[in-house]
């Protein structure tokens, strides 16, 4: 197993899905919320950086590219866009660079090292092509880890004009995480937290 330990040392890339529209936000650029005392994109790449060799962003147009383009990370923009995240995980697979895609949505506060490296291993052992957790009954297809293989069923997906992620997975057949299985490796399953509504982020921020 190579994904757990020093940066640089494993075969996980990290891509964060930032192209939605936020509406539920009021339309407010949920990757740049203050959140522990940076932007929420800045949390959740850090974080994801310590197993990474690289972590960039998809992004569905321009003005989001230049919006988000003071943190630093690549930016590769979603040529599908309103196609939702279906088409932007296409992007992050087809141009993927490493055997394992660690994929988050920008709204996810507490993504967890921990848990990728638990799921990169049971990925690893399964033979599936990708490993999705499931808390609370739903499965959670923005924070999982995808094989680059993955994207001739996004594109068969897409092609289809089909824009479901649960039709992905229905294709794919990921390996499923169990919450069960989660709690016993002793991982907070807070990792699939994400912030959907003002209500949310008060919620959920720090203070």
């Amino acid at each position: 197993m190579t994904v757990m330990g020093e940066k640089g040392m494993g075969s996980l890339e990290g891509v964060i899905l930032a192209g939605g529209a936020g509406r539920r936000m009021g339309g407010v650029a949920k990757g740049l919320l203050p959140f522990a005392g940076a932007p929420l994109i800045r949390t959740i790449s850090e974080r994801m950086a310590s197993r990474c060799k690289t972590v960039a962003l998809v992004v569905a147009t321009q003005r989001q590219a230049q919006e988000l383009g003071g943190l630093g990370l690549p930016t590769r923009l979603d040529w599908l866009p309103g196609s939702g995240p279906l088409s932007a995980l296409h992007i992050a697979l087809l141009e993927a660079q490493e055997p394992l895609v660690w994929v988050s949505a920008c709204d996810m506060p507490f993504v967890s090292p921990h848990a990728a490296d638990w799921m990169a291993e049971r990925l690893e052992a399964s033979g599936a092509n990708a490993i999705v957790p499931r808390v609370s009954g739903r499965l959670h297809p923005l924070q999982a880890i995808y094989r680059p293989e993955c994207v001739l069923h996004s594109q068969s997906c897409l092609a289809q004009e089909e824009r479901r992620m649960m039709a992905l997975l229905e294709a794919v057949k990921p390996c499923v995480a169990e919450e069960e299985e989660l709690r016993r490796a002793g991982i907070d399953t807070s990792f699939v937290t994400n912030i959907n509504t003002p209500d949310d982020y008060a919620r959920i921020a720090p203070h």
